[in-house]
């Protein structure tokens, strides 16, 4: 059974129960869920987790967890900390990996990883775990000419069939996309990295790219 998991950061200390709830329910909002059909906010002890959820690399953190009740048979669950973790959803870690260009291009090239190194065919991020890529985001500024950029994701230098596609002007342009967990996957030592493959003739630049994973 799938459950729907928010994770916000907020302060969970020195509030009361109403203000928590205010919180939780503007957060889900986000979700698509409207107040009025909240039925029930209820804490839920770390030592009452159900089967689906677990939490994993919690440094220094103050962490508060809710049931949020709304009228269907799946819960919702929101997590509420102070400080940094890694939320595991079933038996899989949501990690980000953050690619970039900082400047002008009119040319084709590989984005940088968060390091500041160029990526290439051969060189990324090397995944630690097995696991797929589940989102891709990206943000370009188009600054002359009119095309299509594609930002596509390589592993081990190859296309993986999955990209943003912008259509670029004058201005920001930005692509967000989503998969199941499964169709693009990688095992544990394979290298990842981000190509923006651009029409002739357009100018572009900073660009923030970020791949979403999922890893056991």
């Amino acid at each position: 059974m799938f459950v729907g998991i928010v994770i916000c950061l907020m302060l969970v200390v020195f509030v009361s129960a109403g203000e928590v709830n205010d919180k939780i329910k503007d957060a889900i909002g986000d979700k698509g869920i409207s107040e009025e059909s909240v039925e029930a906010v209820v804490e839920v002890g770390l030592g009452d987790l159900p089967d689906e959820i677990a939490i994993g690399e919690v440094e220094d953190t103050s962490i508060a967890i809710y049931q949020v009740d709304y009228g269907v048979d799946k819960p919702l669950f929101v997590i509420t900390a102070e400080g940094s973790f890694v939320a595991e959803e079933g038996s899989f870690y949501r990690q980000f990996l953050s690619f970039g260009f900082s400047g002008v291009s009119n040319e084709s090239e590989f984005l940088r990883m968060s390091s500041g190194v160029e990526g290439s065919l051969e060189m990324g991020y090397v995944m630690m775990r097995s696991g797929s890529v589940s989102g891709l985001s990206s943000i370009l500024n188009g600054v002359e000419g009119q095309g299509d950029v594609e930002i596509i994701i390589y592993k081990n230098g190859e296309e993986v069939g999955f990209r943003n596609m912008l259509s670029v002007s004058d201005g920001v342009s930005k692509d967000f996309d989503f998969q199941s967990e499964g169709v693009v996957t990688f095992e544990a030592g394979d290298v990842i990295s981000v190509y923006v493959s651009s029409d002739e003739g357009l100018t572009w630049g900073d660009v923030t790219t970020t791949v979403e994973i999922l890893t056991e």
